[in-house]
């Protein structure tokens, strides 16, 4: 019985949820630090600046959309 759960746990899509769930984390995670070392400071500034206006953005665009 607990066999077969942990084969179930265990599949394809599930290994592959699980497998692209990690990548994009990681990514998330280093990816800012990456660009910060990378990047001059103007354009890691501007980059975050955008970043940080377009929730905003987004917020006021779909204003009144239910």
């Amino acid at each position: 019985m607990i066999q077969r759960a942990l084969r179930r746990l265990v599949s394809w899509p599930a290994a592959l949820f699980l497998g692209n769930f990690g990548i994009s984390k990681g990514l998330a995670f280093v990816g800012p630090i990456w660009l910060g070392l990378v990047l001059r400071p103007e354009t890691y500034g501007l980059i975050e600046f955008a970043l940080a206006i377009s929730g905003f953005v987004v917020i006021l665009a779909m204003f009144g959309i239910p």
